[in-house]
C-alpha cells in the first residue's frame, strides 16, 4: 500500500515535519493522538500516543500488517532506444552515443577489432556525421579564393 491510500483511510490528517498526525481509529480520539511517518525501504510506521498497539490501529481499519510495506513501483528495464555512431574524416566509426528508454546516454569508443569499449577512455572526439558536413563545405585558401554566391 502507497503512503496516499493509507492515509485516505485516515480521518483529520494533517502534515508535519516528519509525517503526519491524524485521529487514531482504534479509540474514540477528539484530537489527532496518531503519528504516521515512512520509515526505512519505504515502510509506514504507526505511533499511538493514547497507548494503542499497531496491530488495533491496523486491525481497525480493515488492513493486514503487511499493507504497512509499500508495494515500490517495479522498475522498468531500460533498453537502447538510438545509437549515434561518430566517424572520421576517413569514415572509420571513432566513438558512439547509446541513448537509453530512461533517457540515460552511454559512450563508447570503437577498438580495433571492430566491437566497442564502454568510456571514451582518452579517445578523439568529432563532430556528429563530420564526413557528410567535409561535402557539404567548401575549404578556401584564401578570401579571394571565395565566390559569392546566390
Amino acid at each position: 500500500m502507497q503512503m496516499n491510500d493509507f492515509l485516505l483511510k485516515l480521518q483529520n490528517v494533517s502534515p508535519m515535519a516528519n509525517g503526519y498526525t491524524a485521529r487514531c481509529p482504534a479509540h474514540d480520539d477528539n484530537h489527532n493522538s496518531l503519528s504516521v511517518s515512512q520509515g526505512d525501504n519505504d515502510k509506514i510506521l504507526l505511533h499511538c500516543h493514547a497507548g494503542c498497539s499497531i496491530e488495533q490501529i491496523v486491525s481497525t481499519l480493515g488492513l493486514k500488517m503487511s499493507d504497512l510495506f509499500t508495494q515500490s513501483k517495479p522498475k522498468q528495464e531500460k533498453h537502447i532506444v538510438a545509437e549515434y555512431i561518430y566517424y572520421d574524416e576517413n569514415n572509420r566509426a571513432v566513438h558512439k552515443t547509446i541513448r537509453n528508454s530512461d533517457k540515460s546516454f552511454l559512450q563508447a569508443s570503437a577498438n580495433r577489432c571492430g566491437g566497442w569499449i564502454y568510456g571514451l577512455n582518452g579517445t578523439k572526439t568529432v563532430i556528429y556525421r563530420l564526413p557528410e558536413l567535409k561535402k557539404a563545405i567548401s575549404w578556401c585558401d584564401s578570401e579571394r579564393s571565395c565566390q559569392k554566391t546566390g
